[in-house]
């Protein structure tokens, strides 16, 4: 345990919706510090929430340690003590490698997304308390592909947005643990060997659909031709592709060829774009810092009636 008292050195992350997060020492070592001053999809005990994800993924994913978890008191917020790890946020460092270096990192990342749609759930809703019990009446996060995200979808949209969100909710009834933010930004990586280090911001994680965190590292990154997307979804099918899986020596993202016997890429590729479309929709609404290239995107895909589809003049990995 740390003593809180003993924090120097404070400084804002980058980052985060709900809470205030600093960088910090405490006893000569680096640590941040998780602030609860704003609304969380995860309610009032959202600080609980968290250490319990925390906890659970451990061992599985590449997350800090929780150093010390404190309820508010009196005048002070709600406070989530952590280790902090080291690495660099893979979005900035994607556009400076090489074609083999995009692939090694997809291919990382696309495991990450396998092994958390691998921790099942008896249904999809938002956490609201340290057990992880998604709440009795279902409520989702906004960004999973359920009931209130297709409605939408069909009243706002082109009915061939409905029909993709429907079919990939259809096609897997299976709950499970769903980040809900995995893009580029909330995962680091360490830049020379481009191992993850680890898998942050957790904000926006929920029981939902096993594609939809896939989605989210593939959102406007082209087609299957990108050695990126081809990393990511090769990494994905290394660990969720069938039976057989993973293929290779199992543990490093960046050897053998990643695929496993009934794997389909190109499906996997369009269901997860799919299960992506209400999370573009809630980002669009939220009108943060991401509104304007996912309006963008979305817009893009409506013109051409593609859920692959990317606006003219982009760059994709």
């Amino acid at each position: 345990m740390v003593d809180v008292e003993l924090l120097t050195s404070l400084e804002p992350l980058p980052g985060g919706r709900s809470g205030r997060t600093l960088l910090g020492t405490a006893a000569g070592t680096r640590v941040v510090a998780r602030l609860y001053v704003g609304p969380d999809d995860h309610g009032p005990a959202a600080h609980e929430v968290h250490a319990a994800l925390l906890a659970l993924v451990s061992g599985l994913v590449p997350v800090p340690g929780v150093l010390e978890l404190r309820g508010p008191r009196d005048d002070l917020p709600a406070l989530l003590l952590t280790e902090h790890l080291p690495g660099v946020p893979a979005a900035g460092l994607l556009a400076e490698l090489d074609d083999p270096g995009r692939a090694r990192l997809g291919r990382g990342l696309g495991r990450i997304a396998g092994t958390l749609a691998g921790i099942p759930f008896a249904r999809r809703g938002a956490f609201r308390d340290a057990s992880l019990g998604p709440r009795p009446d279902g409520g989702a996060s906004t960004s999973d592909v359920d009931d209130a995200g297709t409605a939408s979808l069909a009243a706002d949209e082109p009915p061939a947005w409905s029909v993709a969100a429907e079919r990939v909710r259809d096609a897997e009834p299976r709950a499970v643990l769903v980040h809900g933010d995995l893009g580029l930004d909330n995962v680091l990586v360490d830049p020379g060997s481009l191992a993850v280090t680890g898998v942050v911001d957790w904000e926006h994680a929920h029981a939902g659909h096993p594609r939809t965190d896939l989605g989210r590292l593939l959102r406007g990154a082209g087609d299957r031709g990108s050695p990126y997307v081809a990393g990511v979804l090769a990494g994905w099918a290394a660990v969720r592709g069938g039976p057989d899986a993973p293929t290779g020596d199992g543990t490093d993202p960046g050897t053998g060829p990643g695929t496993a016997p009934g794997a389909d890429p190109d499906a996997d590729l369009a269901a997860a774009r799919a299960a992506d479309l209400p999370a573009l929709r809630a980002a669009v609404a939220a009108d943060g810092p991401g509104a304007p290239g996912a309006r963008e995107l979305l817009a893009a895909i409506a013109r051409h009636g593609d859920v692959h589809a990317v606006p003219s003049g982009w760059t994709v990995p």
